[in-house]
């Protein structure tokens, strides 16, 4: 009976699991030395004038994909955290709901078409130069190993004796900083907490008012949790970086920080997150429709 679980600490601890994976997959990666090259456009003057090529060209660079590709496994597992409060005669129809709502193709064309609709070619210029660019290129083949479990299990090991005052104070000022003008922590967090809400919401009010407790009540768990997960995206994205970009100098994490800081830089930051919410908006209405007709789940 002692190491038994409680249902709701069961769900405090999935909630900041999902969380920590969301935080992960915003994190930039790093093999031996850069990793891997990254796909750009061949005609750099296409994928500016054109802006659903260019929107497609910078989402893959940025490896959006693998962000949205994780939102419906994340709705599932929390949905199947519930337990005995999803009808098993009817769990079927509900993950085949949420698989199709959230499949990651029809997620990456919303995003692409919100980000056209809001096209700078000024800007996706600039941005697509700096990606070219040396230290761009570094950046971005440091975050194509985001999937490499072994670059994950080396950064654990690293992480497990991390001590602050052991790493250079301009050094953690500079990613700090990074981190603040592109937003990567906290979107890490917001989004991941709006994907949930929004997925959980559709889910309940679809449901007969009677039935929909036990997803109000894990939406409030959810919602309650979401301050104290700020402190924790910040902390990780840190340590990731200190250790993933330890390549990149620190007069090169300058330019990184000026460049991040761009009015070039920060219409990406602006137009992501924007296409990020009207994304998981037309996801969670889709989910709603879905389920309605079908006489909820």
């Amino acid at each position: 009976m002692g190491s038994m679980e409680t249902r709701p600490a069961r769900h405090i601890r999935l909630a900041r699991l999902v969380t920590c994976v969301a935080i992960w997959l915003g994190l930039a990666g790093c093999s031996w030395l850069y990793g891997p090259a990254v796909e750009l456009p061949d005609d750099m003057a296409e994928a500016v004038e054109r802006p659903g090529i260019g929107a497609r060209a910078l989402l893959r660079a940025q490896q959006s994909e693998l962000e949205l590709a994780s939102w419906g496994p994340a709705l599932l597992t929390s949905v199947e955290s519930l337990g005995a409060g999803v009808d098993a005669s009817r769990s079927d129809a509900l993950r085949a709901a949420i698989r199709r709502a959230y499949a990651p193709q029809r997620l990456f064309d919303r995003m692409a078409t919100s980000v056209s609709a809001s096209w700078d070619p000024d800007a996706a210029r600039e941005l697509l130069e700096f990606h070219e660019s040396w230290l761009g290129n570094r950046i971005l083949r440091a975050q194509s190993t985001r999937r490499d479990a072994r670059t994950l299990a080396k950064f654990q090991e690293w992480s497990r004796g991390f001590e602050l005052a052991r790493h250079s104070s301009a050094r953690v000022e500079l990613l700090r900083r990074i981190d603040r003008a592109l937003l990567t922590s906290q979107t890490a967090v917001w989004l991941n907490r709006a994907m949930l809400d929004a997925g959980l919401g559709s889910l309940g009010e679809s449901l007969p008012p009677e039935s929909a407790g036990p997803i109000r009540a894990l939406r409030q768990r959810y919602a309650g949790e979401e301050p104290g997960l700020y402190a924790l995206g910040e902390d990780q994205v840190l340590r990731w970086n200190l250790y993933a970009l330890r390549w990149i100098s620190t007069a090169d994490l300058e330019r990184y920080a000026r460049f991040a800081e761009s009015p070039a830089a920060q219409w990406w930051v602006v137009g992501s997150a924007r296409a990020y919410r009207v994304t998981l908006a037309a996801a969670g209405e889709e989910l709603f429709q879905a389920l309605r007709l079908r006489g909820s789940y």
